[in-house]
């Protein structure tokens, strides 16, 4: 997975934490549920390793936790990565839960899990932080720089267009595929036929340079916040950030 920049780094991390959180306790209850179970099916003096009911309770667990956080990721898209570490949590524990006869074995399960968890979360911070860490506003920076030579490109196709008004016509009706056949093979005359609105080069041209503008800016409207969140010493506070993508959007609006 692409490293992210510092702030929306810590962001998902604290949500993360609090999504292992809340899987480990709502394993421990199903797991609790299902020994309950076991426990009260079970005949005295039985030695059978599987018991149906600590199954089907096991089973309603892991069903209910798949609607749940499917249907809180389909909501909430923040929640992705943190449904996504929950999900392997909770999933894991209620497929393992109908061999578990006490509550030391699911125990001892769990507190692998969270090790293994959370010893992969420390790592991936010591990485963002230290080893390769990176500045959520140096990526605002970057796009801001971006967005600034997207701006000369927008305004150089737009010459470059206005130009080509001047040697054809831009208004012409757009000629239909037999029309244009015909005049390919009846005469040389075809070449020296001026292209249309529709297919005009410089047109194409600039479509594509708005489009990337337009990107660039959605890319930098999503950027903005963490940016302005992270804690960072400088020249500029959030407060100009926000002043700087203000401006942007005027000149944006006008192209």
């Amino acid at each position: 997975m692409a490293i992210l920049p510092r702030a929306k780094f810590v962001q998902t991390m604290i949500i993360n934490i609090i999504g292992i959180c809340l899987g480990c306790a709502i394993a421990v209850l199903g797991l609790w549920s299902g020994i309950q179970a076991r426990i009260h099916t079970t005949p005295e003096g039985s030695k059978a390793s599987y018991n149906s009911s600590q199954s089907v309770v096991c089973a309603i667990w892991l069903i209910f936790n798949i609607w749940l956080v499917n249907t809180l990721r389909a909501k909430y898209p923040v929640l992705q990565f943190p449904s996504l570490v929950y999900s392997i949590f909770t999933n894991v524990a209620f497929s393992f839960g109908p061999v578990f006869q006490t509550m030391d074995q699911a125990e001892s399960l769990i507190r692998q899990l969270m090790e293994g968890f959370l010893t992969a979360f420390a790592i991936s911070t010591g990485v963002s932080l230290f080893v390769i860490p990176i500045s959520s506003r140096a990526v605002v920076f970057g796009e801001m720089t971006g967005y600034i030579g997207a701006i000369r490109s927008t305004i150089k196709a737009q010459t470059a267009y206005l130009e080509s008004l001047e040697k054809s016509d831009m208004f012409a009706p757009p000629k239909t595929e037999e029309e244009n056949n015909q005049e390919v093979n009846n005469s040389k005359a075809a070449k020296g036929d001026q292209p249309t609105a529709a297919n005009h080069p410089q047109a194409k041209t600039l479509k594509a340079s708005v489009a990337g503008l337009t990107a660039l800016h959605g890319k930098l409207h999503g950027d903005l916040p963490f940016g302005k969140r992270e804690i960072a010493y400088g020249k500029l506070a959030p407060e100009d950030l926000e002043e700087l993508f203000k401006l942007f959007q005027t000149i944006l609006i006008p192209l």
